[in-house]
């Protein structure tokens, strides 16, 4: 009898705890699930603009006046150049420095005319007064001499005898009598009140003569004694 009744109690508890567990799983089944939801952020890193600075540097543009001329330096001869280069260093308009290579005396003059060499004037009086002391007057001698200009010093021939101009009258205006024996024609005298009527020559390596387009024997070999090498 006491072990039926102890039976009886073990399977009421054990059903009692079958139907607890029971209840707790349909519980646990019938509740509403929970959804998580992940947002993935995406991390953009915005790569920092890069502010132009204006440059605060101004573009400075020197003026070269046709004045200036390269120092004298410690060399008694100039440089060996062709004329083609020179008419490009030396053009119409510029102001040049002479030195005389016998006596070192210098002078101005500017460039006003020539395309086979260089027709220049004395820039003022005093120029034309140092010209005449170095050939005792106006004179068609050839000498050798160097020619200052642009920072360069150049080997170079000139006579001191003015020619083909009236200073007196407009450059450029068709003339009578013009000096030198060159009659009726333009006036090729462009700097007034220096002295001097008409122009002056000055050659370089490989120039010519506007009489006739020749090379000028004398004139080139005065040049290459400037140049040192005779």
């Amino acid at each position: 009898m006491k072990k039926f009744i102890i039976s009886v109690l073990i399977f009421t508890i054990s059903f009692t705890n079958w139907t607890s567990c029971l209840a707790k799983a349909r519980k646990i089944t019938n509740s509403p699930k929970k959804t998580v939801s992940r947002s993935y952020a995406r991390k953009t890193t915005k790569k920092p603009k890069h502010k132009k600075i204006a440059s605060t540097k101004k573009a400075t543009y020197s003026t070269i006046s046709r004045r200036i001329v390269a120092s004298r330096g410690t060399s008694n001869y100039g440089e060996l150049l062709d004329w083609t280069y020179v008419n490009r260093i030396f053009p119409i308009g510029s102001m040049a420095k002479i030195f005389d290579i016998s006596t070192g005396k210098s002078f101005y003059i500017i460039r006003t005319y020539g395309h086979l060499h260089a027709d220049v004037e004395a820039a003022s009086k005093e120029d034309t007064e140092i010209i005449k002391s170095i050939w005792n007057g106006f004179s068609w001698e050839r000498r050798p001499v160097i020619v200052e200009v642009n920072g360069r010093r150049i080997a170079a021939s000139m006579t001191a005898m003015p020619h083909a101009g009236i200073d007196s009258q407009p450059a450029g205006q068709i003339v009578s009598n013009r000096s030198g024996g060159y009659g009726t024609g333009e006036n090729l005298d462009k700097i007034k009140g220096n002295g001097m009527d008409g122009h002056m020559d000055i050659h370089f390596l490989n120039s010519r003569r506007h009489k006739d387009g020749a090379i000028d024997p004398e004139h080139q070999q005065m040049i290459k004694r400037a140049a040192g090498l005779r």
